[in-house]
Formats: structure tokens, sequence, C-alpha cells
């Protein structure tokens, strides 16, 4: 797999806390990890549905999705 640095527009109050948008990685996603992080976004932080979208966008539009069973060895428990 040939790794792409990426560049990722947010608002800045989003961007601020999402130190690895700073470097390079590869993003891994599925429907489970956006379903988890949008629910734990809400429950835990109090953040608004269009805030939680607007990171879920960001998140889908840059990671690679993954169908949930084909998650990479290193990222299960």
């Amino acid at each position: 797999m040939k790794r792409v640095p990426v560049t990722v527009s947010l608002p800045p109050d989003l961007a601020r806390n999402l130190h690895a948008l700073r470097g390079t990685f590869e993003l891994f996603t599925s429907v489970a990890i956006l379903t988890e992080t949008a629910t734990t976004l809400q429950a835990k932080f109090q953040w608004s549905d269009e805030k939680v979208r607007q990171l879920l966008q960001a998140i889908s539009k840059n990671g690679d999705g993954l169908e949930d069973s084909a998650a990479p060895a290193s990222s299960r428990r």
C-alpha cells in the first residue's frame, strides 16, 4: 500500500484537538469505528450533531474504509 500524506481542512476548534492531523499516518476506518466515535463524542464530551458530522465526514473522506471484519491485525484487541 502506498503511503500518501493527507491534508484535512477542519474548523480550527476541531483541528486543535486532533494532534494526529499534524503528521503523516495511515487512517483506517469502518462503520463500527465511526459509530463508536460518534457515540463517544456525543455521550462523554457533549459534542453537537453538527460537530460530530463534520469530523466523521473528514475521517471518511481521508481514511481507508475497511469492512468491520477486515481491520488490520494491529488494531484488533
